[in-house]
């Protein structure tokens, strides 16, 4: 599994579970949840993901790969706050709780063909305002820290 493919596993975790939501669960009027981002202003709520960081050690011709995978989810624009602020509230443990050690799908990015990664975990969440495509908008910066093990293609 490389970079983009755990973040792209992320996204695609989030989206299953959305989809697989009812009426009443928090995760059920998540719109979207892009990676690659797409660079227009998306539906709201929707989360947008980007890799902001990686770090890389090497054993014995292994690559151990750290990454942080930034998340940001949006709910409307910032002006609009108070019609906002509620939104987001309810997004964010079951956020957290799909990446849970509890749920290998989420903490080992579980694919169909087989890769899994070391271990995916929500790290941080700070709530406010972001800027993507051009506006501003509320929300919350979600970071996901993703340890795997690779060998060069």
């Amino acid at each position: 599994m490389t970079p983009d493919e755990a973040a792209a596993q992320i996204a695609a975790v989030i989206r299953a579970a959305a989809l697989a939501s009812t009426q009443g669960d928090p995760l059920f009027g998540l719109r979207e949840a892009q990676y690659p981002a797409k660079g227009q202003t998306p539906k709201y709520p929707s989360l947008v993901l980007l890799i902001d960081n990686a770090e890389l050690d090497y054993f014995s011709g292994e690559q151990h790969w750290e990454i942080s995978v930034r998340g940001l989810l949006l709910t409307g624009l910032f002006n609009e706050q108070r019609h906002h602020i509620g939104e987001v509230d309810p997004l964010i443990a079951p956020l957290v709780d799909l990446f849970d050690a509890s749920n290998p799908d989420g903490f080992l990015l579980k694919r169909s063909n087989g890769d899994i990664c070391d271990g995916c975990l929500v790290t941080g969440v700070q709530l406010g305002g972001i800027g993507y495509g051009g506006q501003d908008h509320y929300g919350a910066t979600i970071t996901w820290n993703v340890k795997l093990r690779r060998f060069a293609s």
